[in-house]
């Protein structure tokens, strides 16, 4: 019996002291508390029913993105930052492009960008920030390229290469050709240089005599005084003529230029001269049959010789009146205004009149001036 009552008391002091939720069925136990943590070393408690003693449990332990957690702590990967490696550094991946500069944040990351550069990983880069466009033109960006607005006169994709053919270099007709950064000049005859420049051909005074060189775009005139002719002045009308004298009287000189009735008067003045006048009618065919001689050497078989008419009246000559007439028969000189005698051809070279301003060939009379071969 004390046995019995020794055996009760010591299991009493079991119970007190905590020995007897040991190894004890698990309703003597509370259930677990909830964890004092969220990640890492977190622990839990529970509480024995029969004399309050409690224990200690490893709980919940979080560790985020894969990590380990051993010695009581999380083992973060690469990229993950403790206590629970559930903030992933995103800069380690290095994601700012061309220089630019990656901003740690929690769970995101910003880019400062250099200067010439934009976007969320200044991956665009802000091509216009050079000014890549010459001469005034202007830069439109667009995503990682860019276009160049070029002015009048301009070209090529940065607007550098000038085009030098709008100002009209080539002068005198010439063709510009375009080339990058030049050009060059298609001159047409009678013209040099870089700018087809006119060659200056009176330079070499051409004209001979006393002509007047006129410039011309490859050509030049010349204006020859009355004493010579040709291109450049070079034939001397009096070894060009046509000459006859009639004995004991007048010389008759035919030059093969021709003239107005009023230059031609002048050009045998100036000589010494005048325009044939036919004082009878043996000089008149005297001089018909000179010019029949040699109708095949002028183009137009009419002469001006000395004689004007105005309306109906007389003809008037230079030198007083003519005592022949060599009217053609019905053809007599009815125009009003001041008409001009010619021996024409086409009538057996009898008189006709025409237009004062009409150039053709004329007859100089002079007895003295001229030396006939």
């Amino acid at each position: 019996m004390l046995f019995v009552l020794y055996a009760i008391i010591f299991t009493y002091i079991g119970l007190v002291s905590g020995s007897i939720c040991l190894n004890s069925p698990f309703e003597h136990w509370s259930a677990w508390s909830a964890c004092e943590v969220s990640c890492g070393g977190g622990f839990r408690l529970r509480y024995c029913y029969h004399d309050g003693t409690h224990e200690t449990d490893r709980c919940n332990v979080i560790c985020y993105n894969d990590a380990d957690f051993y010695q009581g702590q999380c083992h973060c990967r690469r990229g993950t930052t403790a206590p629970c490696c559930e903030d992933i550094l995103e800069c380690s991946s290095n994601p700012c492009q061309n220089g630019g500069t990656c901003n740690e944040h929690v769970n995101y990351y910003t880019c400062t960008c250099p200067v010439g550069t934009t976007g969320d990983h200044c991956q665009d880069i802000l091509d216009c920030a050079s000014f890549p466009c010459k001469n005034g033109g202007v830069c439109i960006e667009h995503v990682n390229f860019y276009t160049c607005l070029c002015p009048p006169g301009t070209t090529g994709h940065d607007c550098d290469d000038i085009l030098e053919c709008a100002s009209t270099p080539c002068l005198n007709n010439g063709t510009c050709l375009e080339h990058i950064n030049y050009y060059r000049c298609q001159c047409v005859p009678g013209t040099t240089g870089v700018n087809c420049v006119d060659i200056p051909e009176c330079a070499s005074s051409p004209c001979q005599n006393g002509g007047t060189c006129v410039e011309m775009i490859n050509q030049y005139h010349c204006t020859c005084p009355p004493t010579h002719t040709g291109p450049n002045c070079e034939k001397d009308l009096f070894s060009l003529h046509d000459s006859t004298c009639r004995t004991g009287s007048s010389c008759y000189v035919v030059f093969p230029v021709k003239d107005t009735w009023q230059g031609a008067r002048d050009f045998c003045q100036a000589r010494g001269g005048h325009l044939m006048v036919p004082n009878d009618l043996t000089e008149g065919i005297f001089m018909e049959t000179f010019l029949e001689s040699m109708r095949s050497r002028y183009s137009e078989a009419l002469f001006w010789i000395g004689g004007t008419k105005t309306g109906s009246s007389p003809e008037r000559w230079q030198t007083g009146r003519s005592s022949t007439s060599r009217w053609p028969d019905g053809n007599g000189p009815v125009a009003l205004g001041t008409e001009c005698v010619a021996m024409d051809g086409r009538y057996n070279f009898q008189w006709q009149i025409f237009p004062c301003d009409r150039p053709t060939f004329f007859i100089c009379e002079e007895q003295t001036i001229y030396v006939i071969g």
